[in-house]
């Protein structure tokens, strides 16, 4: 690769994590500070690539970070819980591909008291990373423990049985989740757009009927991003 090309990534990226590294330290010292979105968030997915010439990784890794700094934090009710989700509700638009970001999001979320803002996120990040099985058993999870919906709940732990390297008890939670909704799996099999509330032309239906294996890291840096916002 271009020498020149390499050396505008790694001006650009150093940029980012001086912005990040900067904005922790200001937070730090003002643990009340208001949530602040990450800079360059509301460019398009195909924008960002363009922008760091075909290396959106790097910017998916700030993103992941910048999201990190509030998640991780030993009080996340010190934010304000509108703004911290319309932040990570615009992360998850990104379609930055880094998994734990849009789980961990999920978690904080719930804790806070917004299990209901957990499956959009979740859902944005099946479509980004279709052969994920942690999602897909995060989504099953909130719909279990938190919405109480044992028929979306066994759709995804469904789902996720069917993903590669999935732990081999889930089909059996799934069924017995399905049962607990009154139907069975070859039921809802039939009738997951009904149950979910979604087009059959939607791309999360698409991938919820489709059997994918899991990516390999290498392969994930690799794929070229999909259904990007032109």
């Amino acid at each position: 690769m271009n020498l020149v090309v390499r050396l505008l990534v790694l001006v650009a990226a150093a940029g980012l994590f001086w912005v990040t590294a900067v904005h922790s330290h200001e937070a730090y010292q003002r643990p009340d500070s208001e949530v602040r979105e990450p800079p360059l968030i509301d460019l398009s997915s195909r924008a960002i690539s363009m922008l760091f010439l075909g290396f959106k990784h790097v910017y998916d890794d700030f993103l992941s970070i910048w999201a990190v700094h509030y998640l991780a934090s030993p009080d996340p009710s010190i934010y304000d819980v509108d703004a911290l989700e319309k932040m990570l509700n615009k992360i998850a638009l990104s379609r930055q591909r880094r998994e734990t970001t849009y789980i961990f999001s999920c978690f904080v979320l719930s804790q806070l008291g917004r299990p209901q803002a957990c499956p959009p996120i979740l859902e944005l990040g099946m479509e980004v990373l279709p052969g994920s099985w942690r999602i897909p058993l995060t989504l099953g999870f909130v719909y279990t423990e938190d919405l109480n919906d044992p028929r979306k709940a066994a759709i995804y732990y469904n789902v996720c049985s069917e993903r590669e390297h999935s732990p081999s008890y889930i089909k059996s939670v799934a069924r017995k989740l399905a049962q607990r909704g009154g139907t069975t799996l070859e039921a809802l099999d039939h009738s997951v757009a009904e149950v979910l509330g979604i087009s059959e032309d939607s791309e999360l239906y698409k991938i919820l009927k489709r059997k994918y294996k899991e990516a390999t890291p290498d392969e994930k840096e690799a794929t070229p991003d999909e259904g990007e916002d032109y």
